[in-house]
């Protein structure tokens, strides 16, 4: 999905493409790892320190996600969607570095 966009974009540009595909999984994986942490490890021993821990990872993830559906959504009011994904990928990159 994301390869001819890194083939032809500047290093900046991979790098951003890059950044964006991690920002995408990071939220999921750890809400994934707190779940995971919380039913596997903490459910099991009734530790405390580790229903915090795995509640701290969930969390993290959720607000991750939230932070990054505001910024889908400011994105999204100020450049409308595009006709095609080929032209809109390549705002999306522009708009998040320069919002760095």
């Amino acid at each position: 999905l994301f390869y001819p966009a890194m083939r032809s974009a500047s290093p900046a540009g991979s790098l951003a493409v890059i950044l964006a595909v991690v920002a995408s999984i990071l939220p999921s994986s750890l809400q994934g790892a707190g779940g995971g942490i919380e039913g596997y490890f903490a459910e099991s021993s009734f530790k405390q320190w580790q229903h915090l821990l795995a509640f701290a990872i969930l969390l993290s993830g959720f607000l991750m996600l939230d932070a990054a559906f505001h910024h889908l959504a400011a994105f999204n009011a100020l450049h409308p969607p595009a006709a095609s994904p080929a032209t809109a990928l390549p705002a999306a990159i522009a708009w998040l570095i320069n919002s760095m």
